[in-house]
């Protein structure tokens, strides 16, 4: 059984057919003399996201680059740190943990606004959707039941998913020794 997670900040499906070297960075690149670029991810209405290694604190991460137009004025970065400390508040096995809000500045990028969260290896439900149909009640109901469970934790701390939709639940494989429910 594959297990679900909820992107609190979500990946986003692709919009269109992107190719790597299309992207704002590249394999290889260093943001904030923090982050290496292992590869990129897919490009969202929020951004683009990437597979990069803190070399802090050695582990790989997600780090999503939030789009210029949606980071223009000090109310809209103010409102995208609501929203990580709120993200931030939510503990659940089904639920993509959000780390940091950071500012990366060089003469290609200028000011490029990004976040930081947990990695999930896998695919969306509406990726996996698209690809084998619809699924059968039986296959359906333990996700369902994540997903569920996910919310109503957001739920009991006042926070509601303002865009909860197929392409922003992960469905993944679970690492060993990560607790799921």
């Amino acid at each position: 059984m594959k297990n679900v997670g909820l992107i609190s900040d979500p990946y986003g499906e692709p919009t269109a057919e992107v190719r790597p070297d299309q992207s704002i960075f590249s394999s290889g690149d260093v943001i904030c003399e923090r982050y290496r670029v292992i590869r990129f991810i897919a490009r969202g209405g929020m951004g683009e996201v990437y597979e990069v290694e803190d070399w802090e604190l050695q582990a790989r991460i997600a780090l999503k680059t939030i789009a210029p137009e949606r980071a223009s004025s000090a109310r809209q970065i103010g409102r995208f740190r609501q929203e990580i400390q709120l993200a931030r508040k939510v503990s659940h096995p089904n639920v993509c943990r959000v780390f940091d809000l950071g500012h990366h500045k060089d003469k290609l990028h200028a000011d490029l606004l990004f976040l930081t969260m947990e990695l999930l290896e896998g695919e969306t439900l509406s990726a996996y959707l698209h690809r084998h149909g619809p699924m059968t009640c039986e296959q359906a109901l333990p996700l369902v039941r994540q997903m569920v469970s996910a919310i109503a934790a957001a739920h009991q701390l006042g926070i509601v998913h303002r865009d909860f939709k197929p392409g922003n639940v992960m469905l993944w494989k679970p690492r060993e020794g990560r607790w799921l429910r």
